[in-house]
């Protein structure tokens, strides 16, 4: 039996299945809050941001021990080459105009991916921009 936060008790499945789907949620969420976070830190002075990344770093280190109890990997795609076969959804592939030879890139992750035993729980949402050179 697990100790912690994450420790197993005598539960009906539905339970169990309703506090998993909002561990994965609370992934996603936190890895939203992030984004904003990094965001804001670059419109405040220099003392204030560092104070602020330090302490953020600290919570976050917290929340990726307690995401790795729990066996849950958010996977953030920004950079990558899109591939149909992604776990992810594109909200702006239909404003490209139709080219089989197009190749695109994941400008912006919306909400990531996130993980659990090597298997998908929740798709990603991502902002596609299309690549002139490879």
């Amino acid at each position: 039996m697990k100790t912690g936060l994450f420790r197993k008790k005598e539960k009906q499945p539905e339970s169990d299945a309703a506090a998993s789907q909002a561990l994965v949620d609370f992934a996603a969420e936190n890895w939203r809050i992030c984004q904003t976070v990094q965001r804001s830190a670059f419109s405040m002075d220099a003392m204030d941001a560092e104070r602020l990344m330090n302490q953020f770093e600290w919570y976050q280190r917290k929340v990726h021990e307690l995401l790795e109890e729990a066996e849950l990997r958010v996977v953030d795609l920004t950079g990558q080459v899109y591939d149909v076969g992604m776990a992810v959804s594109p909200l702006n592939l239909e404003d490209f105009p139709e080219n089989p030879d197009a190749v695109y890139q994941i400008e912006q992750m919306v909400s990531p991916i996130v993980m659990e035993h090597g298997r998908v729980r929740k798709t990603g949402t991502v902002m596609l921009k299309e690549m002139t050179e490879r």
